[in-house]
C-alpha cells in the first residue's frame, strides 16, 4: 500500500460583487486557524460593495493586535513575504496621472488632486519656490480636512493661484511646524 498526499486549494469567490458573508471565518474555524481570513477594511476601491458582517463566525480583528509602523524598503517586504507567504509589490517612479488619465503638470492645476506624504521636518529640504505658491500650498496642506497622520490629500481649488514657480512643480517639499509635506 501506498499513500499519495494531493494539495488542492478551494478557492472561494470574494469579490466587491459577490463578498463572502464571513470573509472566510467559517474556513479559518474549520481548518484550526490553518487558512487565513479574506475580509479587508473599506477602501474607496470597494465601498460601493462593501458589507457588514452579522455572521457569527465573521473574521474580525482581536484586541491583542497593535498598529506599529512599517518603513516600506526592500529588506521590510522580503521579511513580509516571509512572514505571510503572500507578495508584496513596491512602485517607484509612479507617474501622477490625473481624472482623465493624462499627467499633471502641476499640483497647482485647478482641480489637481495630490497626495502628500508627511515625515518629519528634519528629513526633507524644502522645496524653494516664490512666496505666494508657498503660501496656498501651506494654507492647503494645513486646513485640509484629512486627517491622516502619514499623508495628506488635497485638491487645488479653482478659485487659488500659485506664483509662477508653481506652474512646473511636480515634486514638492514644504516644511510645515515640524512636519515636511513631500
Amino acid at each position: 500500500t501506498w499513500l499519495q498526499f494531493d494539495p488542492h486549494f478551494d478557492v472561494m469567490e470574494n469579490t466587491v460583487e459577490n463578498p463572502l458573508a464571513d470573509g472566510g471565518g467559517t474556513k479559518l474555524l474549520l481548518t484550526g486557524d490553518f487558512t487565513q481570513c479574506s475580509n479587508v477594511a473599506r477602501t474607496p476601491f470597494n465601498e460601493q460593495g462593501c458589507i457588514l458582517s452579522t455572521e457569527p463566525t465573521s473574521c474580525r480583528g482581536t484586541e491583542s493586535r497593535s498598529t506599529i509602523l512599517i518603513d516600506l524598503n526592500a529588506d521590510s517586504i522580503i521579511a513580509m513575504h516571509n512572514i505571510t507567504g503572500k507578495y508584496i509589490y513596491a512602485i517607484t517612479n509612479l507617474p501622477l496621472r490625473g481624472d482623465s488619465d493624462s499627467p499633471i503638470v502641476s499640483v497647482c492645476d485647478a482641480g489637481t488632486k495630490s497626495r502628500w506624504e508627511i515625515k518629519p521636518s528634519i528629513e526633507c529640504t524644502p522645496t524653494v519656490m516664490d512666496n505666494e505658491t508657498t503660501s496656498v500650498l501651506t494654507n492647503l496642506l494645513s486646513n485640509s480636512p484629512d486627517e491622516n497622520a502619514f499623508i495628506r490629500d488635497i485638491t487645488f481649488p479653482s478659485d487659488e493661484e500659485c506664483g509662477p514657480d508653481g506652474i512646473a512643480l511636480e515634486e514638492v517639499s514644504i516644511v510645515i511646524g515640524s512636519e515636511c509635506f513631500q
